[in-house]
């Protein structure tokens, strides 16, 4: 995604400084928990890519909003509010919350878990 976003970016070096800063902030945050030349040895079924479904989201305010603080509290409201705006039936590519339940989703569909 972020080379189709550079691709289409009319300034690649603004977009190169904005990427290499997101990465330097990352870095030290959220550390690999996996070799890397072998990541099927910390993905224990054998499929040679990593799964990160297990991992933290990153809300997307971390990106793009320069003030933001990464810390539980305003990493939980910013996805709640990611989730709570989306809208499956505006979007052919989101399930209904039928079919995620149907399909085994644990929770309360497009809301945080607890909720």
């Amino acid at each position: 995604q972020a080379m189709l976003a550079r691709y289409i970016c009319p300034d690649k070096n603004l977009f190169d400084t904005w990427l290499e800063d997101c990465i330097r902030k990352l870095i030290p945050l959220f550390p690999v928990k996996y070799d890397r030349d072998n990541p099927s040895e910390y993905n224990k079924d054998d499929d040679p890519y990593y799964d990160s479904s297990h991992e933290q989201p990153i809300p997307r305010e971390f990106f793009f909003s320069p003030d933001f603080e990464l810390n539980p509290k305003n990493t939980q409201e910013a996805l709640d509010n990611f989730l709570i705006n989306l809208s499956y039936k505006g979007n052919d590519l989101l399930n209904t919350p039928e079919t995620m339940l149907a399909e085994g989703f644990k929770g309360t569909p497009y809301r945080c878990t607890g909720e």
